[in-house]
């Protein structure tokens, strides 16, 4: 499991302790998936219970601001290629990064075809639905549910998304049990 607000992190080993396992027996980082290995920024949450669905920021990228976050951090960016290097098989991956959905999962689409049966993957806006469809679908993956993302459109014009779309696909290239 990959988590980067520091406070969600908490959330998640506390998951584990509710559910009887110990968290330090699983592999669970506090960092971002990127779609390559290296350094990320990451808000600080100002109330992590409320808020979910911030987003890092790679490279020369800028923050933004019009979020509401004050403070920024430094964090730990890992690609899928690396979380995936000493694992032969992945049933099922789920993968919900905020809008870096497309350059993560093309920079991985080797290591996916290769160990992946199944993704789930959160979208995040009309764009992204579209460019996972088209990458999935030329890699010979099948498309098993599609929900768009929901946009809205404001009273000054502008586009949100409004709801999260969801994609799931299998790799018919890995037999289900092998």
């Amino acid at each position: 499991g990959v988590e980067a607000s520091g406070e969600h992190f908490q959330f998640c080993k506390q998951h584990f302790r509710d559910n009887g396992l110990n968290p330090e027996e699983h592999c669970l980082l506090n960092a971002v998936v990127g779609a390559e290995d290296g350094v990320a920024r990451f808000p600080k949450l100002i109330d992590p219970s409320n808020h979910y669905g911030a987003n890092a920021v790679f490279g020369e990228q800028k923050e933004n601001q019009d979020l509401g976050f004050e403070r920024w951090e430094e964090i730990r960016s890992i690609s899928i290629k690396t979380l995936l290097k000493d694992v032969d098989r992945v049933d099922i991956l789920h993968c919900d990064i905020q809008g870096a959905e497309t350059s993560v999962l093309t920079a991985a689409m080797p290591t996916l075809d290769a160990k992946c049966r199944r993704m789930v993957i959160g979208t995040h806006s009309r764009l992204i639905d579209g460019e996972i469809l088209h990458m999935f679908a030329d890699s010979g993956w099948i498309l098993e549910y599609e929900q768009p993302a929901k946009i809205h459109q404001r009273l000054d014009c502008a586009l949100e998304t409004v709801i999260d779309g969801e994609q799931v696909w299998r790799n018919p290239r890995l037999a289900p049990y092998s």
